[in-house]
């Protein structure tokens, strides 16, 4: 379905659903609209576009408009336009069209690169711990996967200062799902000394009696 479609379908009922179809709706449009006002700001400049605006609400307001007398109005305003950007998909067609502006994002940008870096093998390091976990509270997550992915990933980068967060942890919670990870991988392995293991066999100790009888047995 073309987007010019978009703003002449009848409206939808009072429904609970038909509300929720038209806020959905003029959120595609909010958006569709800024990035072809962006678009045009990029092809004409912002003067250019500057003008054109306030010559369109002052012609327009108080007025319905449907999209062919919009495209005629822009095309009458900003002579050659057609020839700058592709109207015709813009209008009519679907997805994002060809010539569209591509946003800028140093966080993005960022955010695409560690993530290219994490799949090359680079594992976050201590700096990037100390970042995280004051801000989102990984380590006191209620969420058991969060905080025990987390709390993996800090003994991998070398923060030995969370020993007191995963004898909590081992202490509250009995599935092997979370156990295991936790003694193993964390203590035993992530630990790398003879400290880890003592201190996971102490704790295993400490609060067995808690544990599902499965893992009892298999830990």
């Amino acid at each position: 379905m073309g987007r010019s479609k978009l703003v002449s379908e009848p409206p939808p009922s009072s429904s609970s659903g038909g509300q929720f179809m038209a806020n959905d709706q003029f959120e595609s449009l909010k958006a569709f609209l800024m990035d072809f006002r962006s678009n045009l700001q990029q092809q004409i400049g912002r003067d250019a576009i500057d003008q054109f605006l306030k010559k369109y609400i002052a012609t327009i307001k108080f007025q319905s408009l449907d999209t062919e007398t919009f495209v005629d109005f822009l095309k009458a305003n900003v002579p050659g336009i057609e020839h700058e950007v592709d109207l015709e998909t813009w209008v009519n067609g679907t997805g994002i069209p060809s010539d569209a502006t591509e946003p800028v994002s140093s966080v993005y940008s960022k955010i695409v690169s560690l993530a290219k870096e994490f799949t090359l093998g680079r594992m976050p390091g201590e700096e990037d711990v100390a970042a995280l976990d004051p801000r989102f509270s990984l380590a006191e997550s209620r969420d058991w996967e969060v905080k025990v992915a987390f709390l993996e990933w800090a003994f991998s980068s070398g923060c030995k200062e969370y020993f007191t967060a995963v004898e909590k942890a081992l202490k509250e919670v009995g599935r092997m799902k979370y156990l295991r990870p936790l003694l193993y991988t964390v203590l035993v392995q992530g630990a790398g000394k003879e400290e880890g293991k003592v201190l996971a066999q102490r704790l295993f100790a400490e609060a067995r009696q808690s544990y599902h009888p499965i893992a009892q047995g298999v830990v």
